[in-house]
């Protein structure tokens, strides 16, 4: 990739190094990214007529939110929304076992570990577990 018309039948020199190296840094950060970020903006556009009613709307912690859903791992809202098959085990000593050991022996780091394991997600949905996904987009409980 040329970071400039012609740049590839340009040496590197000692006159030259700054450029290069602001041009290569804004290839890495800003160019080498750029055909996701046009996707991301392309899918932000289905919802919202342009950016500037982004900024009215929502602030970036909102967005960062819906993105990533909630930092923090409700474990009372997790086992609530958890399906049991068959239902009978939501009873079980084990199950209670299981919940106690989530809610009481482990870390919120461990918690995103076990999530991870269970869902592929480190995080819970921001509207909470009940709106947790599948790998292919459906509603997907915890079980």
């Amino acid at each position: 990739t040329e970071l400039k018309p012609g740049g590839a039948d340009e040496p590197v020199t000692a006159a030259n190094v700054e450029e290069y190296l602001r041009l290569y840094a804004q290839h890495k950060l800003l160019g080498a990214v750029e055909p996701q970020v046009a996707a991301f903006r392309a899918g932000l556009a289905v919802f919202l007529d342009g950016f500037a009613s982004l900024r009215t709307c929502c602030t970036v912690a909102e967005v960062q939110l819906l993105l990533c859903g909630e930092a923090a791992i409700d474990v009372d809202d997790w086992e609530r929304h958890t399906r049991y098959d068959p239902p009978e085990y939501a009873h079980s000593r084990g199950v209670a076992w299981f919940w106690r050991a989530v809610r009481d022996h482990l870390t919120e780091a461990e918690r995103a570990q076990l999530l991870f394991f269970a869902t592929g997600a480190t995080r819970p949905p921001a509207t909470g577990f009940a709106s947790l996904m599948g790998y292919r987009g459906a509603e997907q409980r915890f079980t």
